[in-house]
């Protein structure tokens, strides 16, 4: 896979319009409300009784929008004529509470907005429900949209978003990010809606009895709040096997679920071994299935319990591995420990379950990350460190000592090094299309009281937007350093490792393994497996504990094999190279458990790195994309053309994230070298068209859109959420309404919806 993903990285980089929309909505720029003179979208909302809207209760509301010329062709109710009724309140937590705490003009609240029927709102798919976000902390505004569109590109389930203008009854109330709600929908998080279920199948019961359209309303609204018939297949007096297949109620798919201290939400809620808190968002009504309830939480107890484990098993042996989806909680922790978020561990972490399986995302409420600080320890903003767990995120900290976990992080890492100069040369173009309204705003608001200055004569959206940009390359610069050692002691964990126990690893005829010295980045192996042996491994454990009465080993996170282990008798296993990973440059871990009896004792561990050849002491490899050039020390090179060309970018050569080096150069090489393609932006916002149904999809160099009467153009090309493999990787600088965004989309097989 890594293999296929950096290849594809290196040579194939597509400009894509991210803009979902059904034909349907298209209607003619002529039909369509002015354009506003502002470069973003201006809402307009006035409430029906002039109150300051508060988060207690909905207050009803008529929202207008208006947009830009680039915008023209996204009409809808809302951006014609008098607009649309909507339901509004305030939201959130600390932006709520210290919304009147500013410097300047006080009263900027974060909504939750429900329509009144469902819209595609900038052409970010139709629903009911969206959030308008005041980036409370955060001056540059950029935090929660970067977030959010990296963690869609990585694979996440994620939310789209667009920055907008708001109005609330005729008072300027700034800029703001129009995002997504996180919930269970067709397009958002894309699982198993036990709702509309309950919807579907009062609708079915209703047309069979003949039911009334108000005795239908009180049916789906009973169903939606008493979930009991979804396991007793009963419901008053309907049999629910009457009316549909009941073997499509799957009891372990459809939950979506908030890791949050607070519990605050009116929901079923639980708190785990450890004290986790957790809540859930959908189905809200859980507390009335018993069973289902129980399902979930017994699911998320075994997860912790084999966290927890010094084994990283259960009692039963199921590693956590075999609980959650792997790339998805991988990808999380990444995207917090980049960003540095304060509330990792803690508030907001989102996840989800469908067929069985712990789903981590979407990401959600970074303003208060990357350098950004509030009231806490000045340590927390801190680029050069981990995060001070304490007694949070216990989850993660547990699994930050386990080699196999860490692998991963590091090798996914490097996988995304590249998507991450590319987000990083789009922040100016981000800069230049919201700088005007980010002046205005600030000088409007100012900052929050209690957010942390240093010297608040000097802030402003420049200095800040500097200061997140500084912080951002220092701490992947970091994160370069942290995550290429074998043991990068993240969180102060440190890998389980006892100098105690020694693991020697050979090919089955005693031959000698090499060293790994094509750990340019990423995990440091112990050995490097050559692929032309085809031969299985030998693996001799060795103890200098007293205790030890046997070894169980453990192949990327599989139990394998138990043996006798003691002083005298050192354990032998034969590890069938079918057991490992044998994909080209795939990291393999083999985890080795001591114990006194059937007591935990010891552990220790050896990494091997497959390997299509062998490089020898004395050798220099350099790596550009997926390509090895090996050469003896002080030998010669040459860095391979690049004939990748993208809208609004321009490869300006290799780049080993500090140094720049041209295409078809001669390189003489004193020390190995990973290099990959250094895009650098050629566009302004200004600069690029806007055409809403269409994704350039054929050659890099000549791009052949679908017609407009395919718009599963789109569909194709869309980063997907809740799918569960992938099969394409594509560099994309993505034009979104609302800005630009460059990224990696993983373009995967999409599971249907149940």
């Amino acid at each position: 896979m890594k293999q296929l993903l950096t290849k594809l990285l290196s040579f194939v980089l597509i400009a894509v319009l991210l803009l979902p929309i059904g034909s349907e909505l298209i209607v003619s720029a002529q039909n369509a409300q002015k354009a506003s003179k502002e470069e973003l979208p201006v809402i307009y909302i006035t409430t029906d009784t002039g109150r300051p809207v508060t988060k207690k209760e909905y207050e009803g509301a008529q929202m207008v929008m208006t947009l830009p010329d680039r915008y023209s062709d996204y009409v809808n109710e809302y951006s014609m004529g008098t607009g649309g009724e909507i339901q509004m309140r305030c939201r959130g937590n600390s932006t709520y509470e210290m919304g009147d705490n500013r410097i300047g003009k006080s009263g900027k609240f974060s909504y939750k907005i429900k329509l009144d029927k469902k819209a595609n709102l900038l052409g970010m798919g139709e629903s009911k429900h969206w959030v308008l976000i005041a980036n409370f902390y955060d001056v540059t505004n950029l935090r929660n949209k970067l977030v959010y569109d990296l963690s869609g590109a990585m694979g996440l389930s994620y939310t789209q978003s667009r920055w907008v203008i708001v109005n609330l009854n005729g008072k300027y109330q700034g800029i703001y990010t129009l995002c997504e709600s996180i919930r269970i929908d067709e397009g958002r998080v894309d699982i198993t809606d036990w709702e509309e279920r309950a919807e579907t199948i009062a609708e079915r019961i209703a047309k069979a009895e003949k039911l009334s359209d108000a005795n239908t309303e009180t049916l789906i609204e009973a169903m939606e709040n008493d979930l009991s018939w979804v396991t007793t297949g009963v419901f008053e007096r309907y049999k629910i096997s009457d009316y549909c297949d009941t073997s499509e109620l799957n009891i372990n798919s459809g939950y979506l679920l908030e890791y949050d201290q607070r519990q605050d939400g009116d929901t079923s809620k639980f708190t785990t071994g450890m004290g986790v808190k957790m809540q859930l968002d959908s189905p809200k009504a859980l507390d009335t299935n018993p069973e289902m309830k129980a399902y979930v939480v017994n699911l998320i107890a075994d997860l912790e319990e084999a966290i927890t484990s010094e084994t990283f098993c259960t009692d039963e042996g199921r590693h956590y591995s075999e609980f959650v989806d792997m790339q998805s909680l991988i990808d999380y922790f990444i995207i917090f420990h980049l960003f540095k978020n304060i509330e990792f561990g803690h508030l907001s972490i989102y996840l989800y379950i469908e067929d069985g399986i712990i789903y981590f995302g979407p990401a959600w409420d970074f303003d208060g990350s990357s350098g950004n600080q509030v009231t806490l320890w000045p340590d927390w903003i801190k680029h050069d460190q981990w995060f001070f767990m304490g007694g949070r995120a216990e989850w993660w900290k547990e699994m930050c000592g386990d080699p196999y976990f860490v692998v991963q992080v590091e090798e996914r890492w490097q996988e995304l090094r590249p998507l991450l100069d590319v987000y990083m040369e789009s922040l100016p173009v981000w800069k230049s299309y919201i700088q005007t309204e980010a002046d205005r705003n600030f000088k409007h608001f100012g900052a929050p009281k209690n957010w942390y200055i240093t010297d608040s004569e000097c802030l402003s959206f420049n200095i800040e937007y500097k200061t997140l940009v500084t912080w951002l390359e220092q701490r992947i610069a970091w994160l370069d350093e942290q995550w290429s050692l074998r043991d990068p002691n993240m969180e102060d964990r440190g890998l389980v490792s006892s100098e105690k126990i020694t693991m020697d690893l050979t090919y089955s005829d005693g031959s000698k393994l090499s060293e790994d010295r094509l750990s340019l980045g990423g995990c440091k192996s112990d050995y490097l497996y050559n692929m032309e042996q085809k031969s299985n491994l030998k693996l001799t454990i060795s103890t200098k504990h007293t205790t030890h009465r046997k070894v169980a080993i453990y192949i990327n996170g599989k139990y394998y094999k138990t043996e006798v282990l003691n002083l005298d008798t050192p354990a032998e296993f034969t590890i069938p190279r079918a057991k490992l990973d044998e994909e080209p440059g795939a990291v393999n871990v083999i985890y080795a458990v001591g114990f006194n009896d059937s007591t935990y004792y010891r552990a220790s561990y050896v990494t091997v790195r497959m390997s299509e050849t062998d490089v020898k002491r004395g050798d220099c490899v350099l790596q550009a994309g997926d390509d090895y050039l090996i050469t003896s020390y002080g030998g010669t090179v040459t860095l391979p053309e690049i004939d990748v060309h993208a809208n609004g970018f321009t490869a300006a050569g290799w780049t080993d994230g500090k140094n720049l080096y041209a295409p078809g150069s001669e390189c003489v090489l004193h020390k190995s070298l990973r290099v990959w393609i250094d895009w650098e932006r050629n566009d302004t916002v200004a600069e690029l068209e806007i055409k809403p149904g269409k994704a350039y999809v054929g050659s890099p160099v000549t791009p052949t859109p679908p017609s407009a009467e395919e718009p599963s153009g789109v569909d194709q090309i869309a980063p997907k959420r809740n799918s569960y493999w992938w099969t394409l990787l594509i560099a994309v600088p993505v034009v979104a309404a609302g800005g630009v965004a460059g990224g990696v989309y993983y373009v995967r097989k999409r599971k249907k919806k149940s």
